[in-house]
């Protein structure tokens, strides 16, 4: 009968590395940029309500200096609300693994690990229902309800408040400028005074088209200026 571990695999140890390679999670940069704002932190009450002005007040006029003048007012303000989802994350720690995960044999510290892994699954489904085209009644609203021409968000309908509505369209090329459908007029359509897009999500292989045209509308110059054009 053969040994089942010989002379060398008996007195000498397997080297491993200390970091462990996950192929699985990739964070979205939209949740990304989120978290970074700290914008998806709240708790209590009964649901979540944000004031809006949803029409202009309209009420200022040029008038003669010495005509009466009649004070009046408008409703502008409404409120948007939205209602709490729950998300529940589920991962165990078993007796066996918190003996023999202990001390410096353990590689890896299995309860952080399981942890990180954890947070990562939760991001995980908070942006596939994020990303959704449709969506039940247990989910949050997707940015494809929330971006929309004519969906209801938040209990505002787009057909009582036609501010509300968004702008959409849909391509089949990738255009930087100059057109309707254009990258610059899409940017300029999403900025509403001091407000504009800060993040362009997108996949990998688009993003490699709009280096593409970039390439060519590259200029070089030196500090002085004497070659190019300093953009």
């Amino acid at each position: 009968m053969a040994l089942t571990y010989d002379e060398l695999e008996s007195v000498s140890s397997p080297f491993y590395t200390r970091d462990i390679v996950s192929q699985v999670y990739e964070l979205d940069p939209f949740i990304k940029k989120l978290r970074q704002n700290n914008a998806i932190s709240t708790s209590g009450g009964t649901d979540i309500r944000f004031p809006i002005r949803y029409k202009e007040l309209d009420l200022a006029e040029w008038v003669n200096p010495k005509e009466q003048i009649a004070y009046q007012q408008r409703k502008t303000r409404t409120s948007g609300i939205l209602n709490w989802k729950y998300l529940v994350g589920k991962t165990m720690m078993q007796w066996d693994e918190q003996v023999q995960n202990n001390g410096k044999e353990a590689i890896i510290n299995l309860q952080k690990d399981k942890a990180d892994e954890l947070i990562d699954d939760l991001y995980e489904k908070f942006t596939d229902a994020l990303y959704a085209t449709t969506q039940d009644t247990d989910k949050p609203s997707s940015l494809n309800t929330i971006i929309d021409s004519a969906d209801t968000y938040a209990g505002i309908a787009v057909t009582d408040v036609s501010n509300w509505a968004s702008t959409e369209r849909t391509e089949t090329q990738v255009v930087l400028y100059n057109t309707a459908g254009a990258l610059a007029t899409s940017m300029n359509s999403a900025t509403f005074g001091p407000h504009k897009p800060d993040l362009i999500v997108t996949t990998r292989n688009l993003w490699n088209t709009i280096e593409s045209k970039l390439e060519p509308q590259k200029r070089f110059y030196n500090e002085k200026g004497v070659i190019g054009f300093n953009s």
